[in-house]
């Protein structure tokens, strides 16, 4: 039998909408009601995988290659690989001087055009560039506070896909862009905090949070905002040149947050 317990139905109904891992239809019953809470806290698995790996990485000196891959694969595999295509869409739909009806031809054509592969083969070039850089450097001089500030960037990305919904409209009736409308942003606020709060303990626990600094407050403030930013960027775009939000726009919100969170990490370390 089904489980009828609303917060566990949201939860699941959330996890299978936005991730390849396999839940049995028999556990829930789909709810996507509250996929602005639960969006944020889905970033949860991977920043935990993440923690894992980072804390067997301690233990020897592995090739920053070799611990980018072994993260960034199964985590495209499970989660990324259709918010990449969102990227990839909206590159191709905005990319060029094109009229709004064929934007929407574009965003709804499962073929890459020319602008498309361009930026996801320079995307995933400059993530992987970021990735191996952060994780072979280390962060000794940021302690560990560094630390969770990379595993947060699943859950800032989540968190933009979440706030978008609650500050546009869907630009159709019918899509993954109008199942997740009218969302609040406290709701996703809440979310994000909750699962910010959560990598923290768990990093506090692996390596001690020291007391902040100024810096580090700053910095903190610079990777809370981010989210809001780009949602507010993507959602602008897609609202001014079609009328509203798609599922290719909350795709190219995750993918651009995560690139710009480990952008930022890449430049605080390296300067």
């Amino acid at each position: 039998m089904k489980c009828k317990i609303r917060p566990w139905n949201q939860m699941l109904s959330t996890l299978a909408l936005v991730s390849r891992i396999p839940i049995p239809s028999r556990w829930y019953q789909f709810d996507a009601s509250r996929v602005d809470v639960y969006l944020p806290l889905v970033g949860l698995i991977p920043s935990l995988a993440l923690a894992g790996i980072l804390q067997l990485s301690r233990l020897g000196n592995p090739d920053p290659m070799l611990f980018a891959l072994v993260f960034l694969i199964p985590y495209y595999l499970l989660f990324n690989l259709f918010h990449f295509d969102g990227l990839l869409d909206t590159a191709d739909a905005f990319l060029g001087v094109i009229p709004k009806e064929k934007r929407e031809a574009i965003l709804k054509d499962p073929r890459v055009g020319v602008y498309g592969l361009w930026v996801g083969v320079l995307y995933l070039v400059t993530k992987l560039y970021f990735f191996q850089k952060i994780g072979g450097q280390g962060f000794s001089a940021k302690g560990a506070w560094g630390y969770f500030f990379f595993l947060s960037f699943p859950i800032s990305s989540r968190t933009a896909a979440a706030v978008l919904p609650a500050l546009f409209r869907p630009a159709r009736k019918e899509g993954l862009g109008a199942l997740v409308q009218g969302g609040s942003l406290w709701r996703a606020l809440g979310g994000y905090l909750g699962a910010e709060g959560l990598i923290l303990l768990v990093a506090g626990i692996l390596w001690g949070i020291p007391a902040p600094s100024i810096p580090m407050l700053l910095d903190g403030g610079l990777f809370m905002a981010l989210p809001f930013a780009v949602a507010g960027w993507v959602g602008h775009l897609y609202q001014k040149n079609l009328g509203g939000y798609t599922g290719d726009a909350l795709g190219a919100a995750i993918e651009l947050t995560e690139l710009f969170h480990l952008g930022i990490i890449f430049f605080l370390l390296t300067t």
